[in-house]
């Protein structure tokens, strides 16, 4: 499956300081045969920025998927990385792919995901 993250945008100014946040972006993937997850998979770091409100551009990566899988779970995962302290996580809502969605070639263009802080676009194509 390849991961092509083309949006990112900072919803709400979480910094608190006037300033912007300090993202970095990978995307776990998780695959489902009924109830159980079969493999999960994370992407390489897609972006990591510091004071960014809003980023248009194409980063990709590829990750392996469970071969039968019954459904798929894409969740961006948005860390806002800060000069101390912990990161914080202000990932949006994952999106699942269904049985009838998974087929090599297949291809969702720009999906979007909206969280309270953060959205983010991604681009997901099926491939062998």
């Amino acid at each position: 499956m390849i991961i092509e993250l083309t949006n990112y945008q900072e919803v709400r100014n979480f910094d608190g300081i006037g300033g912007y946040g300090d993202p970095e972006i990978t995307v776990k993937v998780t695959s489902y045969v009924g109830d159980f997850p079969a493999k999960t998979s994370t992407t390489k770091s897609l972006l990591r920025q510091d004071n960014i409100a809003i980023w248009n551009g194409s980063v990709k990566d590829t990750v392996e998927i469970y071969s039968t899988a019954d459904r798929i779970v894409v969740n961006p995962i948005i860390l806002d990385y800060e000069t101390f302290g912990n990161p914080r996580d202000f990932s949006p809502p994952g999106k699942q792919i269904t049985a009838n969605q998974i087929f090599v070639g297949n291809v969702f263009q720009n999906v979007s995901f909206e969280g309270d802080d953060t959205s983010c676009k991604l681009t997901i194509s099926l491939i062998k």
